[in-house]
């Protein structure tokens, strides 16, 4: 939609039919000023740090394209097959649903800005550090000819989809002002971390 276009008809089409039956022609353009302020109000409503942030997590709890061609990515030098990386996919949309976030702070210091947020996301860290503790204590467990990857990876992938508790992360999130409008700056792999629940404690 085009909202330039939108609102320049609409205005002339009210100052047409305004001043050919109400005469009322400064009425009108008052009006018409007034709600075409309101209408970049709320436009401007939308581009504020904050704002910025909060579109990134529901991109997430959404599970907007963006965020699963991430997902994909970063599964492509992984040692699961592609059955196992469905159930893995599977398993991390269910956290991004989950997600929940509560914006803390935010500071702006010119074209920079910062915002503070903190996150609960499923605890998969810990679910992986006792994983991988009963691994190295039942190794013969996982033995599958001379491999044991195939049935450690189901092992943990089960534990990962069971996963109940949930564990809060803070973080900073950076923002810069590129010709006006507020973008979110790279995010740290500390900060991705911490969004697939992932992050050392």
């Amino acid at each position: 939609m085009n909202i330039k276009k939108d609102l320049g008809l609409f205005l002339y089409i009210n100052l047409y039919f305004g001043y050919i039956n109400n005469g009322d022609y400064m009425k009108k353009i008052l009006l018409i000023i007034t709600i075409s302020l309101l209408l970049t109000g709320c436009m401007g409503l939308n581009n504020t740090p904050v704002a910025k942030v909060e579109e990134l997590f529901n991109k997430y709890q959404t599970l907007d394209e963006s965020v699963i061609n991430d997902l994909n990515k970063s599964l492509e030098d992984t040692n699961y097959t592609e059955e196992e990386k469905e159930r893995y996919k599977e398993i991390m949309k269910e956290q991004y649903k989950t997600l929940t976030y509560k914006i803390k702070d935010d500071t702006i210091n010119g074209d920079d800005a910062t915002v503070e947020v903190s996150i609960m996301v499923k605890d998969f860290y810990n679910t992986l550090k006792e994983a991988s503790t009963y691994f190295a204590n039942n190794t013969d467990e996982f033995r599958d000819g001379n491999s044991y990857t195939r049935k450690y990876n189901d092992y943990k992938l089960n534990k990962l989809k069971d996963t109940k508790e949930k564990v809060t992360y803070t973080m900073n999130i950076n923002l810069i002002k590129k010709d006006g409008e507020w973008q979110i700056d790279n995010l740290s792999d500390d900060i991705i971390d911490k969004i697939n629940g992932i992050y050392p404690y």
